[in-house]
């Protein structure tokens, strides 16, 4: 067989250290270090490398010490220029000693990302270098990591703008306000199961886009976001109630998780303060109570292009649009598609597609999917909507 010469050709043995090392920082340290054996000039390109990322190692107990020798080592040789990510997991298994070295190691780089994760059930205190610097773009922090209270006059993260704390513990009531004041440019924050006050108070004249997951004995979330575009609230159980300071009047996108039994007429008052919404997503929305007997009404929605409804989210949707005062200008003159799922052909589900047929004057399709629960009901509420008079003429 004859090979060719253009086949023969070394093209990775072309590409200059720097691009090798750039593709090499799509790979986690435990594959980067073993291209150093491949040969003489590869030996020390991993040193070049901008990203360090210790995840995914599953280091047994007699192997903990070489390891730690390994990280220290890492850190030591690598020179790259920008030290774009550092990230590690199974912080629990090392002592806080070591752990804040590597930290301080990094934060000395001018690190542009830092991503930690540790144990739930063991709390870990981080070097507060983390909180204090001119680089940082990027903080992931997973696990039981306590946050003291950040001193203003003193931290600072003025280029932060994406902050990720999942199950983390706030050291004290102002932790997480403080932790937010020193960050003008965040635009992004993720909160999930945060230990903290039973208040939480979001406060920030920056934040695009945030995403809370509370803890079942949460009780209330106060937001203070101006520029705020984007939010997803999803709690545990239904104590929690969350609360606008100033209306939201740059919000467009919102994905609201119940239950908010209990705590209807709070999520309500929400909807009023972000009437430019364009797109709405309701999940086990139980409001009922609030709008039957709290003289509560559903506001004006004129930008709205997308409401979505899941979970058993149908019955106050179907009150919402029943009512004679909240019958929606854009569902007669621009609502041109529809699709229900899980359609059980009888109830919430067969009042919402009957209105929506009736009221829809410009509509071209609607897709409908049963639950395949009971044949005999979905089929029955199906033939039940081919007999309704339609405002359409598709």
């Amino acid at each position: 067989m004859v090979v060719s010469k253009e086949l023969e050709v070394d093209r990775i043995s072309a590409l200059s250290n720097e691009l090798v090392a750039l593709i090499l920082s799509f790979l986690q340290m435990k594959d980067v270090m073993k291209t150093c054996i491949l040969c003489s000039r590869w030996k020390y390109i991993w040193t070049k490398v901008p990203i360090l990322d210790f995840s995914g190692f599953h280091v047994s107990h007699s192997l903990l010490p070489s390891f730690k020798s390994f990280v220290y080592k890492a850190l030591l040789l690598n020179d790259a220029l920008l030290l774009r990510r550092f990230s590690m997991d199974h912080l629990d298994e090392f002592e806080d000693f070591h752990v804040n070295s590597w930290v301080w190691s990094v934060m000395s780089r001018n690190v542009v990302e830092i991503s930690l994760s540790t144990s739930v059930f063991k709390q870990k205190r981080l070097v507060e270098a983390v909180f204090s610097s001119e680089t940082l773009q990027v903080l992931k922090l997973n696990g039981r990591f306590v946050l003291p209270s950040v001193i203003p006059s003193v931290q600072n993260l003025p280029n932060l703008e994406l902050l990720h704390l999942i199950d983390v513990a706030f050291e004290q009531n102002d932790s997480l306000p403080a932790l937010l004041s020193v960050c003008p440019r965040l635009k992004q924050v993720l909160l999930r199961r945060c230990l903290g006050p039973n208040e939480v108070h979001i406060q920030s004249s920056s934040l695009r886009k945030l995403e809370i997951i509370s803890r079942a004995d949460d009780k209330k979330v106060v937001l203070n976001l101006p520029k705020l575009e984007y939010i997803s609230f999803t709690q545990a159980r239904s104590c929690c109630e969350i609360k606008a300071v100033e209306p939201l009047s740059c919000l467009v996108d919102a994905v609201l998780n119940g239950p908010w039994n209990g705590h209807g007429r709070g999520i309500i008052d929400l909807l009023h303060q972000s009437s430019k919404l364009k797109t709405l997503t309701l999940a086990q929305l139980m409001v009922n109570h609030s709008l039957e007997h709290g003289g509560a009404k559903l506001p004006v929605f004129i930008n709205l292009s997308l409401l979505e409804c899941t979970d058993d989210s149908w019955e106050p949707v179907v009150y919402f649009l029943t009512l004679p005062e909240n019958t929606p200008k854009c569902l007669a003159h621009s609502l041109r598609f529809v699709e229900i799922n899980d359609f059980c052909g009888y109830g919430s589900h067969l009042k919402l597609a009957e209105y929506i047929l009736t009221y829809a004057e410009v509509l071209k399709v609607m897709k409908i999917y049963t639950a395949r629960e009971d044949w005999h009901k979905e089929m029955d509420g199906l033939m039940k909507l081919f007999s309704v008079d339609r405002a359409s003429t598709h």
